[in-house]
């Protein structure tokens, strides 16, 4: 049997690599490219979704996973090593210092139990864990994290352990209220607040105070759900409001953090500081799965979160730790504060001029080095998921020669209608792979609109 066929029968395919069809394989990968057995480069524009910011084999991250794997390759999570204090010390200060806000971090594995975590820690200091999340949200699949991710299909077999009451994503090409963000002054910000005029909308009770829902879980750029970019006041308003009533900000950083959105955190774009947020994926660059969170000292304090709260046997593992600080020295580095504020302008600018040329581009939003790019139907303007995919398909399937080398492109589908790109590439990538996209790109969707 091939491998395609010993795949077909033992492997489950509960995940999403049936996707595609047939399955894709991939045998090596070097900085901003994956390669297949043809021996195609592929451009990698999602990168590990979003995982592997700095690039495939960074020899940084390299050297340090050796390294660790000489020393002290893995332990308890009942002990520590000094990796593990010294991270949480430079995400704590780094907050502290710029913010003037003390807190703690607790570490996991997984962005979807750092979620978890989240959840339990916000219960230990409420006595309630029902939250406000977003429609389109993704906050993983956990089951407590498929409870607050907005797919009814993440939860429809398993319920809902956690009381949401979702509201719409500010997405302002696409409102939900059929609103002109120059004139509707912050509507949706409106229809938020209205919910604590009167008890009679079920989350308040005004005497004595009380609340249903004491924390707003939010991705600040909505990931799975589109990459969708709110209005940049839009969460300072939002914040005023949840602070009137004393409820939680909690912003989920796992896929937009480390510098994914041209900042350390993405929330740092919009000029609010939360109570608590999540970090993984691209902490380890992708080599270790590492998650954490950072909480406020008042919410995450020993009396507050004691001994045996929550443990994972791997989540102090010296290797992830060892990676994780690679990451705070490459990013901390003038080099790589000079590459992502000229690639995040190079980037934003190729995206624009593909919307200015493409009048099945809708909505383009551009923020650092991630973006969604909406494809639709030129005379409408509604969704075109058909083509979306059709674009995908060729980039994955039809390489292209340039020069003496076979190029492909992956392209990532997201958003409320499956016509989205999601466009997370290696930060640190060259100007020369950043025109090679935008060439391949025009390839792909001159293609498919002539097919």
């Amino acid at each position: 049997m091939g491998i395609q066929d010993i795949e077909q029968k033992y492997c489950s395919q509960g995940d999403t690599s049936a996707r595609h069809n047939p399955k894709k394989y991939f045998y090596s990968g070097m900085g901003s490219f994956l390669i297949d057995e043809s021996g195609t480069k592929h451009l990698d524009m999602q990168m590990y979704n979003s995982a592997a910011n700095f690039g495939y084999r960074h020899p940084m991250f390299e050297s340090s996973l050796l390294n660790q794997m000489e020393t002290l390759p893995s332990l308890s999570g009942e002990y520590m090593c000094e990796a593990q204090v010294l991270l949480a010390e430079k995400i704590c200060l780094y907050m502290e210092e710029k913010y003037g806000v003390k807190g703690r971090v607790h570490f996991s594995v997984g962005g979807a139990q750092a979620v978890d975590d989240a959840l339990k820690i916000f219960a230990a200091s409420t006595g309630t864990k029902d939250v406000f999340t977003f429609e389109g949200a993704y906050h993983g699949r956990t089951m407590a994290a498929s409870s607050i991710s907005s797919s009814y299909r993440y939860h429809r077999q398993f319920g809902s352990v956690v009381d949401t009451y979702r509201i719409p994503f500010p997405c302002c090409y696409r409102c939900p209220y059929e609103k002109e963000q120059c004139s509707c002054n912050f509507y949706c910000i409106h229809q938020f607040k209205r919910l604590f005029e009167s008890e009679y909308y079920g989350i308040y009770q005004h005497i004595p105070k009380a609340y249903v829902y004491r924390a707003f879980f939010a991705e600040p750029l909505l990931g799975r759900g589109g990459y969708v970019l709110p209005p940049m006041d839009y969460y300072k308003e939002l914040h005023k409001v949840l602070h009137e009533h004393n409820i939680y900000l909690v912003f989920d950083e796992i896929q937009m953090g480390f510098y994914r959105t041209g900042k350390m955190w993405a929330f740092e774009n919009f000029e609010v500081v939360p109570d608590m947020f999540t970090f993984g994926k691209s902490i380890t660059n992708g080599l270790w799965p590492l998650s954490g969170l950072w909480a406020r000292e008042e919410i995450i304090s020993p009396e507050k979160w004691p001994c045996g709260s929550s443990h994972s046997t791997f989540s102090g593992n010296p290797i992830a730790m060892a990676l994780g600080m690679t990451a705070m020295k490459i990013t901390s580095s003038p080099e790589f504060q000079k590459t992502i504020v000229k690639n995040s302008h190079i980037f934003k600018d190729i995206i624009m001029q593909l919307k200015r040329d493409y009048q099945i581009i809708g909505r383009c939003d551009c923020l650092g080095m991630a973006a969604g790019v909406e494809i639709v139907d030129e005379v409408s303007g509604r969704p075109n998921p058909e083509l979306a995919h059709k674009v995908v398909n060729l980039a994955l399937t039809k390489p292209v020669t340039l020069g003496n080398t076979n190029y492909g492109l992956i392209l990532s589908l997201g958003g409320l209608f499956e016509n989205t790109f999601t466009l997370s590439p290696c930060t640190i990538m060259s100007e020369s792979e950043l025109e090679l996209f935008d060439k391949l790109i025009r390839h792909y969707l001159e293609t498919a609109l002539k097919k």
